[in-house]
């Protein structure tokens, strides 16, 4: 019986070896590799005073006693220090959701900033452009219907040298030829 323990022993110790050694490569912060190494610490205080009395028990002494006395307590020790990482690892996944929620909201705001500034920012533009355009262009069908009307005294100045300027500019070439 005591064999098949052993041998049932060695795939867990190293089972549970490479576990901490995963542990270690993923930690991320100091706590948590002081608590993996408190863990650490626990566990080979346990196999030490566990592999002792199994050997006591193969050469046949009766060490039942000792189990309860020594074995036990170390093995609650290392369960505690696993639970106490469980914990701090908990309290760290809180943090950073609460931490990632903040940065989602932050994320919102600055979009919904740059919307309504890109908005703004287009929507005068627009305003711009339009009066760019439109102005010079009523100025110019106003100068066409007085001439329309046999007006020729109006005054037709280009302000811009765009089409609409270019336009302007050969309205006031025309009422200058229609003056005489």
């Amino acid at each position: 019986a005591v064999a098949r323990v052993k041998d049932e022993l060695k795939v867990t110790v190293a089972a549970t070896t490479e576990r901490i050694k995963r542990m270690n490569e993923l930690a991320n912060t100091d706590e948590a590799r002081r608590l993996i190494e408190v863990i650490t610490t626990q566990r080979e205080t346990f196999q030490s005073q566990r592999n002792a009395l199994l050997k006591r028990k193969e050469a046949g002494e009766n060490v039942n006693a000792e189990v309860l006395d020594k074995v036990f307590p170390a093995a609650k020790a290392y369960l505690d220090a696993v639970e106490k990482l469980a914990d701090y690892q908990q309290d760290f996944m809180a943090h950073t959701r609460e931490e990632a929620g903040t940065v989602a909201r932050q994320g919102i705001t600055a979009l919904i900033i740059g919307t309504l500034l890109a908005t703004l920012a287009g929507g005068l533009l627009a305003w711009w452009l339009t009066r760019s355009v439109v102005l010079p262009v009523r100025r110019v069908q106003a100068a066409a219907e007085a001439i329309a009307n046999g007006d020729l005294s109006v005054q037709v100045q280009a302000d811009s040298r765009d089409e609409i300027g270019q336009l302007t500019q050969a309205m006031g070439h025309m009422v200058e030829s229609l003056r005489g």
